[in-house]
């Protein structure tokens, strides 16, 4: 199976790099079919705040015959760091994680 996520590889994440504020990442995951996912979540935290935002994945085609893309998009609103460490994957009541390399601070821009 392909990897399910990794931010250094435009296919899973672009643009590339940090980015302005309000310009809009589109973001990939590649999931097994045979966990047979109903929905996939984005979780993202602001540095600074406690709270996490959560955004839908949408189902987006086949890989190959065993792999699903799922597919969302997230527009930074402010300056800073974003962590989007965590892709929440639900089927029947269990939550799996897949978890990317943790962000790193840029200046006036966001690392993701």
């Amino acid at each position: 199976m392909p990897v399910p996520f990794d931010s250094q590889k435009i296919y899973y994440r672009t643009p590339f790099g940090a980015v302005e504020e309000g310009t809009t990442i589109h973001l990939r995951i590649l999931l097994p079919r045979d966990l047979h996912t109903q929905r996939a979540d984005l979780a993202v935290k602001y540095d600074y705040d406690y709270n996490w935002e959560y955004f839908g994945f949408f189902w987006c085609g086949t890989f190959d015959d065993a792999t699903e893309i799922w597919e969302a998009d997230f527009t930074p609103n402010k300056i800073g760091v974003f962590n989007i460490n965590q892709c929440l994957c639900r089927y029947q009541a269990i939550a799996y994680k897949f978890i990317s390399k943790p962000s790193c601070k840029v200046q006036g821009g966001i690392s993701i």
